[in-house]
């Protein structure tokens, strides 16, 4: 989750207000520190777009992939 620009909750601050009378906003329903510190949720949280960008190429690099041969190039490389 990205600081202050996701969201996960299940309803927002107009229904919280609506149900409950209470004012809330986004961030402190379902944001990225509420989730992840006080909720202690096992979410990782960037600071900002490349941050998350950057975890999710680590996370990545750690799968065990396997490159696979092509079908249709007969696995050399160039088609048959």
């Amino acid at each position: 989750m990205v600081k202050k620009q996701a969201q996960v909750f299940l309803a927002g601050p107009p229904l919280v207000k609506m149900a409950t009378g209470e004012i809330s906003d986004e961030e402190s329903l379902g944001g990225a520190e509420m989730h992840s510190r006080i909720q202690d949720s096992p979410i990782i949280w960037a600071e900002d777009e490349l941050d998350a960008i950057r975890m999710a190429r680590e996370i990545v690099s750690h799968f065990n992939l396997r490159s696979r041969t092509c079908r249709t190039c007969g696995g050399n490389g160039t088609r048959l």
